[in-house]
Parts: C-alpha cells; sequence; structure tokens
C-alpha cells in the first residue's frame, strides 16, 4: 500500500511512497481452555460508578472521600446525591454476585477497574465485564489473545448492553452458561491497528472491537489525509473525519452515521416525480423502504469485513468526489492534519499529527471469543 508524500500534479495522480514495514511487537498468547485443568482464574472488570468517580476527584491530596463526605459535597452544588449512591450501591452487589459464581464454579478471581486496567489484560482463563457496552469495549481492546470474554450489564436502565450477554436481560446463571459444554462460543472481529511514525504510547499492534475514528480533535475543523483503500493510489480527502468499522461496530456508530430517515426517502421520490419520473408507489412506503436499507448496514459480528465511511466530505474542483461508504480489506491514511487523533471505541486516543500514517485491517487471529 502506497500513500502520498508530496503534493501530487493532480488530485489522482499516484506520486507515492511505499508505507513502512509492519513491526508486530506483541505475542499472540494461546487461552486457557475454560473446561480444563485444576487452576482456573477469572478476572473481573468493573466500570466505575459516577459515585466512586466523584468520590476520587474530589477528594484532596489522592484521599478518595468518605460517602458522608461526597453526600455534603454533592449537596452544596445542589446535586441530589442519592440517586448516584443507590446506582453505586447495586453495582457493588453485582459485583459480589459475579465474583461469588465464579468462586463457586472453581476461579480464582480477580478484579479491576476498567479505569485502571494495565497496558494488557494478564493471562487467565475467563474475563467478566461487570458494567456497559463501554466496559466490554475497554476490556476487549486490552486482550491479546482468544480468552472468552463475557459481558454481564449490571445497568441495565442506562445501558442498552449491546455486547453483554442477554443484553438488558442478564443471565441468572453465569457460571452454568460458562461450563457447560453445550455452550456455542463465537467469535467477534477485531480491528488490528498500527501506527507508523508518531507519538504512540500503547503497545503494538493495537485493537478495536467496534471502530476507528480519524480526525482532528477540533470537532469544527476540518481533518486532511491521504488515504488507500486496499493499495489503491492515494487520494487527498478532507471531512469531517473518517471511520473505520468492524462487523461488530456496525449497528453502533457505524449506523448513525449512514442511517436514512423516511423524510430522505420522501424527498428522493418528490424529486423523482418532479424530474417526470413515474413512481408507482405510496408515499407511505417511505418508512419501509428506510428500514431495509438501515438493516442492511448490520452485519454479522464474526464477519471479516473492514467496513468504513466519510463524515460530511468536501468535494470541489480541489477534492474529486471518491467513495464515502464501502468494504474494504485494508485501509492506510497519511495524515495533513495539524493536531488530530485516531480515537479507538471511544476511548483511548493516538496523537495523528502531520506525516503520521496508519493501517487499519481485520485479522481473523485476533478475533474476540465470547457470547452472544
Amino acid at each position: 500500500i502506497m500513500l502520498a508524500d508530496s503534493p501530487p500534479s493532480s488530485v489522482h495522480d499516484p506520486v507515492v511512497v511505499a508505507l513502512p514495514p509492519v513491526v508486530n511487537t506483541m505475542t499472540v498468547l494461546p487461552p486457557v481452555p475454560i473446561g480444563m485443568g485444576e487452576k482456573r482464574h477469572a478476572v473481573v472488570i468493573c466500570k466505575k460508578t459516577r459515585w466512586r468517580f466523584e468520590a476520587e476527584r474530589l477528594g484532596n491530596d489522592g484521599v478518595t472521600l468518605r460517602d458522608d463526605e461526597l453526600e455534603q459535597v454533592l449537596l452544596s452544588r445542589n446535586i441530589d446525591p442519592l440517586p448516584l449512591k443507590l446506582k453505586d450501591e447495586e453495582q457493588r452487589k453485582m459485583e459480589d454476585d459475579i465474583v461469588n459464581q465464579l468462586r463457586d464454579g472453581g476461579f480464582s478471581v480477580g478484579m479491576e477497574y476498567v479505569s485502571s486496567l494495565p497496558s494488557r489484560i494478564p493471562p487467565c482463563s475467563l474475563v467478566v465485564t461487570a458494567g456497559g457496552d463501554g466496559t466490554f469495549l475497554a476490556a476487549a481492546s486490552l486482550l491479546m489473545d482468544s480468552t472468552p470474554v463475557v459481558g454481564i450489564n449490571t445497568d441495565p436502565v442506562g445501558s442498552e448492553g449491546h455486547l453483554c450477554v442477554g443484553g438488558k436481560n442478564r443471565p441468572k446463571e453465569l457460571m452454568k452458561m460458562v461450563l457447560d459444554k453445550d455452550t456455542k462460543w463465537t467469535t467477534r472481529s477485531r480491528i488490528k491497528v498500527t501506527v507508523h511514525g508518531g507519538k504512540c504510547k500503547y503497545g503494538q499492534p493495537l485493537l478495536a472491537l467496534n471502530e476507528v475514528f480519524v480526525g482532528e480533535k477540533d470537532s469544527a475543523k476540518v481533518s486532511y489525509y491521504d488515504i488507500s483503500i486496499d493499495g489503491s493510489p492515494a487520494q487527498r480527502q478532507k471531512s469531517s473525519g473518517f471511520i473505520a468499522s468492524s462487523a461488530s461496530g456496525s449497528s453502533a456508530w457505524y449506523s448513525s452515521i449512514n442511517r436514512v430517515l423516511p423524510d430522505t426517502v420522501s424527498d428522493v421520490i418528490a424529486s423523482l416525480r418532479s424530474m417526470g419520473i413515474s413512481i408507482p408507489i405510496p408515499d407511505s412506503v417511505a418508512e419501509e423502504v428506510a428500514t431495509k436499507l438501515n438493516d442492511s448496514l448490520i452485519q454479522s459480528p464474526h464477519s471479516n469485513d473492514l467496513l468504513f465511511s466519510v463524515r460530511e466530505p468536501i468535494f470541489n474542483k480541489t477534492f474529486a468526489p471518491s467513495p464515502c461508504k464501502g468494504k474494504a480489506t485494508r485501509i492506510s491514511l497519511r495524515s495533513r492534519c495539524s493536531n488530530a487523533n485516531l480515537v479507538l471505541d471511544g476511548s483511548r486516543h493516538i496523537d495523528f499529527d502531520y506525516g503520521t500514517v496508519v493501517t487499519l485491517e481485520i485479522d481473523p487471529a485476533f478475533a474476540l471469543t465470547t457470547l452472544l
């Protein structure tokens, strides 16, 4: 894959330079089978509730506020502490229940807050997330092998739990499901992200379960980059940002960007009629058409397709129209931005300043093992 390094004579002239070789510094370890061996260890990754977060943030010199102290501080700011405290108590109750089930199933258990995770999850037999989709995504990004991950939605009121077992209806018998030999595990494809040049504080390759966003940190500023899709000559592109999505992410941000509204379908039908093109269908079909189009955006979670979408592209005499949505095997971008970043699953930020190159691809070797 080649990307432009100096201005071409025209938008499409392939004045290119080879990308640096990909150096994989991460050893992929095989998982420990859940049903084998006497020593089974599970890591439970918990979200940090607003109550716990504020107790730490509002404390002095790194000392966490006691519950009574936090209540007084919140009241002084006209914030009702009761809802926050009740949610925290429910979260703790769920965490205790998960840990007890794991121990009853013969696991030793370690616990980590999602905000305090190391750069990689240590070797274990099973990872359980206690939170919502955000907690699951954070855990998935730090797991480099096929160790099974099970998400438990501890806040069905506040979280959709799309990535968690049962969604909003959390399972009552977690261990029975995990240890049952008839349980059918599945895989979710992940995006392998390799950064060439620039500043990256994380070990490589990086992994994203849902999507990778590329763009300026200032959302009102135009993002400028060269892009090569599946080895094609690089094209200059300006937009509000670029998103690459896995199949799992096709129901998340990618879907929101590309969703078609019934009003849009109605406008298209009306425009065709104004041009004298007869459309023998009722206006009421607009909603049905929109639904069918939107449903087609969603992919099977284990699909190896790499989806992409360009947000508000700029097309003019300088920047010719180019594909704004589609599927690819490998995508490379070279930054021409002033102060941009890569954002993996909405949480990990990596500088993507001028000259930095990123390669995005789906590698089946990094598929995540989980339950639907």
